[in-house]
């Protein structure tokens, strides 16, 4: 939500994709093995994913201060 609240959807929708990347091959390769412990990992792996590419996407943008920018032109609008 944050991310769409500065006007950064993509970054976003990008990060989940990601996760959700790694959630359909985590279920090809893992699930088959281990059935539905084998999903419930796969699962975990896709979230921790999502979440780590959207911590870091937020660390870089607080990092080059382009919010400030973003947060002014809402102001402004």
């Amino acid at each position: 939500g944050w991310m769409m609240g500065i006007g950064r959807p993509w970054t976003a929708a990008l990060c989940l994709t990601g996760g959700a990347i790694v959630t359909i091959v985590g279920q090809m390769l893992i699930t088959p093995q281990l059935g539905a412990v084998g999903s419930g990992i796969a699962m975990g792996l896709g979230a921790a994913t999502g979440l780590v590419l959207v911590g870091l996407a937020a660390w870089r943008i607080l990092r080059s201060g382009s919010m400030t920018t973003a947060t002014a032109e809402l102001e402004t609008s």
